[in-house]
């Protein structure tokens, strides 16, 4: 099944439709059980903890969920993060060795917008979680 997501998100450089990431969840959720039976090598676990860690710095996290609107420019996100296009620019190069966000060129303009459904639905699944009312966490 897996590969029936990749195939359907490998044939257009578009952004992924939100039916390609309600496809995509599911089927994420299909394969969570293997990593909670402990098949993660040591290698996936520090490419993941790298991940966590690049998403740790408050500005490229809100450059990461700046983008979840649609692609950007550096000019779009230093206004909307606030920070020296200098320093976006460091934020963003480290953001697409991560594989967090990609660039796009257009004419004399470079877009950066996400790669695919798995860092949306990440995104988005943790900002649910900071954003839900204690209550509902202690009900559970």
């Amino acid at each position: 099944m897996s590969s029936i997501v990749a195939d359907r998100h490998d044939s257009s450089d578009a952004a992924p439709s939100v039916s390609d990431c309600v496809l995509h969840r599911t089927v994420g959720m299909l394969l969570d059980v293997a990593l909670i039976c402990g098949c993660m090598t040591a290698d996936e676990s520090t490419q993941l903890a790298e991940l966590f860690r690049l998403l740790g710095e408050p500005n490229r996290l809100r450059l990461v969920a700046a983008c979840l609107d649609g692609p950007r420019t550096v000019g779009d996100l230093t206004a909307e993060v606030g920070i020296s296009q200098s320093l976006v620019s460091q934020h963003l190069r480290l953001l697409r060795a991560g594989r967090l966000l990609k660039q796009e060129r257009s004419g004399r303009n470079v877009f950066y917008d996400l790669p695919d459904c798995h860092v949306r639905t990440m995104l988005t699944n943790m900002m649910d979680h900071v954003l839900e009312p204690e209550d509902h966490i202690h009900e559970e």
